[in-house]
């Protein structure tokens, strides 16, 4: 039942996308849920979770810690996008890829500590529904928190490949 809660949202975010990203498709359909009370300003449902990050969640039997490039890159860009507010990622991905030297004889290792939020799948059903006109609204009067907090953890080397016999 929540795969079919989560797929319900994510194709009304879809329906409503035409050339609009994602993020802002999601922002237009949870325009009157209050995403101000995610304890960390990073909703992970505003971005598509190609990287997987939830499978890198400290709070899960065996959670995945490390991964290459490609799918560091993808969280952190996940994680700077999903910021409904302030958060503590001021770079975008491009800007935080500059900083990494360009010396083949060095691989540096990026490491992501972060704490992001997600829906509670079992609060959505109590607290959103559609009104008259198909719009979305939340339904304050329910104090159950819509909101999970997650912790996750990933290590990658910082370089696509390397030539160099000697690192």
């Amino acid at each position: 039942m929540k795969r079919h809660i989560i797929i319900l949202l994510i194709f009304s975010v879809f329906a409503g996308a035409s050339a609009q990203s994602y993020t802002q498709a999601f922002d237009s359909v949870f325009q009157h849920v209050d995403l101000s009370h995610t304890s960390t300003g990073i909703l992970y449902e505003r971005v598509l979770p190609l990287s997987n990050l939830v499978s890198y969640v400290t709070d899960i039997p065996h959670p995945a810690d490390t991964c290459d490039f490609y799918q560091f890159v993808m969280a952190y860009d996940e994680l700077y996008c999903a910021g409904a507010q302030n958060t503590f990622l001021t770079d975008s991905v491009e800007r935080m890829l500059g900083y990494i030297p360009t010396d083949n004889s060095t691989v540096v290792l990026g490491m992501l500590h972060a704490n992001f939020n997600t829906f509670d799948t079992s609060a959505l059903r109590q607290r959103l529904y559609y009104d008259a006109d198909s719009v979305l609204w939340e339904n304050t009067t329910i104090n159950v928190p819509l909101f999970n907090e997650h912790n996750a953890f990933m290590v990658a080397p910082l370089v696509e490949q390397t030539s160099s016999l000697e690192i």
